[in-house]
């Protein structure tokens, strides 16, 4: 029963009511209490919560069960951006926190963050502490609700709102001002999550009335797949950018971590695109130089223009929590993953979706051109790149066939292209001739085999993929 509760790439999650269940809930509270007990982080645990079915519940468990162990929490007043939650965390000097979202996974799940003081999530080594904690967790056999209330009234917990002092050092970081008074026409898409309002909030008070779609409470996000900010989960708003009616659409995922962009032209900008967007927005308009950090699935984009001005480029594993370690260590510019995470100095080194599409914004309002042609632009200094992920179902019972397979295959091109070496920084990837790359990789956060490709053209992306199925299913390994 216990060993279902096992940390992915970021977090814990499950299907609510097989998995994900309060009893669950508990004991991966109470191993957390463990670890942090040991470790003597007891001063205050932040506690915040998303938009999904019973988050509310399942974070005033997580409440209760911390303060049963007579530890502080502060637990956000209303669903909060999972990038505020870790921004509160290190306001308040806090050791830790939690947050409970499932991100960008469908409706029927839900899960479990855990950060540091940093605001970042834990890495693994520390994660497989707490879960080999599990197992001798004690369960509080008590009214959960009535503790709730009595902790409340004698302070163990207590009620905080992030959100002004996050939106103040968002001020610190983008011209927040000349896009108030600038005369764009924003269309923002926080997609049901807990990121809804946000925007609205930071932009109220100025000339500018931007439009807020799915803007609402509602757990089952109909019309979406997923509270993903992806092309295929943005129906809704490609038809208003294709009626013209907007310059730019920001959308954010379940927990307002990562963004996506459709641009004036009603095309979707791809989160490679994107994340290249903002290190040129670094370089040509702040004229900042510093050291740049990419996920393995992230675009080479990003070396041309570390190359072009003068910043190393340092690569991770996929998982922000890496990235974040390496944003630490390096004292980085700024970090992104191909799946549309950014952190940035100067802010925590988390991911942001709110943070990178104010920073979008006054990309746009800086320049005085449209995303479209700033992307041309962008272009330009770093040639033709077209990029597309494929993310495929599978059966998990096959996993270590699947495994062996890839570890096992041995093509000699991809596409026509010659494969100049093979390797494993997370999944497997098969560099070629002209430094375009296929990488096949199963998901850390949900039962998916992922194939991702960089190529010159399109065409030749979808020969890519093409290939890369083949390679992997001549056996059907999909569910």
């Amino acid at each position: 029963m216990l060993s279902t509760i096992r940390f992915g790439t970021d977090g814990w999650r499950a299907i609510i009511g097989e998995d994900f269940t309060f009893t669950n809930v508990r004991l991966l509270t109470q191993a957390l209490v463990k670890y942090l007990s040991k470790e003597q982080l007891i001063s205050n645990v932040v506690v915040g919560y998303d938009t999904r079915f019973l988050s509310f519940e399942f974070a005033k468990t997580v409440a209760v069960i911390i303060a049963q162990n007579n530890i502080p929490v502060t637990m956000t007043s209303s669903f909060v951006p999972t990038p505020a939650l870790s921004y509160c965390i290190t306001e308040l000097g806090a050791d830790a926190g939690v947050m409970v979202t499932s991100s960008h996974n469908p409706f029927n799940w839900n899960g479990i963050k855990i950060k540091t003081s940093e605001g970042i999530s834990f890495p693994d080594s520390e994660t497989a502490i707490i879960e080999s904690y599990i197992d001798d967790s004690r369960i509080f056999d008590v009214n959960e609700r009535e503790l709730f209330e009595k902790n409340l009234s004698e302070g163990l917990i207590r009620w905080y709102d992030p959100q002004p002092s996050y939106i103040k050092n968002l001020e610190n970081l983008v011209n927040i001002e000349s896009i108030k008074h600038s005369n764009l026409r924003i269309l923002i898409d926080p997609m049901h999550g807990s990121a809804q309002g946000w925007m609205l909030k930071i932009l109220e008070k100025s000339t500018i009335v931007p439009t807020e779609i799915h803007g609402d409470i509602n757990p089952s996000f109909p019309s979406l797949h997923a509270p993903e900010p992806i092309a295929q989960n943005l129906t809704d708003s490609f038809k208003l950018m294709h009626n013209n009616e907007y310059d730019v659409c920001l959308s954010t995922d379940g927990d307002g971590d990562r963004f996506g962009i459709i641009d004036d032209k009603g095309n979707f900008i791809n989160q490679l695109e994107a994340f290249a967007l903002l290190v040129y927005y670094y370089f040509e308009i702040k004229e900042l130089q510093g050291p740049l950090i990419r996920s393995v699935t992230m675009s080479r984009m990003i070396d041309k223009l570390g190359e072009k001005y003068n910043s190393p480029v340092f690569e991770t594993p996929v998982g922000f929590k890496h990235l974040s370690q390496k944003m630490l260590e390096t004292k980085a510019l700024l970090a992104g993953e191909e799946s549309g995470g950014a952190a940035f100095i100067g802010h925590i080194p988390e991911r942001d979706g709110i943070l990178a599409g104010l920073i979008i914004l006054d990309l746009i309002t800086s320049t005085g051109e449209k995303i479209s042609d700033l992307l041309s632009e962008l272009y330009k200094i770093v040639g033709p790149h077209s990029y597309h992920r494929l993310d495929i179902p599978f059966d998990n019972t096959r996993r270590d066939e699947i495994l062996d397979r890839l570890e096992n295959m041995q093509p000699n091109d991809i596409a026509g292209f010659k494969i100049l070496k093979k390797d494993n920084p997370d999944g497997y990837r098969f560099t070629l001739t002209d430094d375009w790359w296929l990488l096949i990789r199963i998901s850390g956060t949900e039962p998916l085999i992922r194939i991702y490709a960089e190529m010159p053209n399109s065409n030749l992306v979808k020969r890519a993929l093409d290939e890369g199925q083949k390679l992997l299913f001549n056996n059907n390994f999909q569910d």
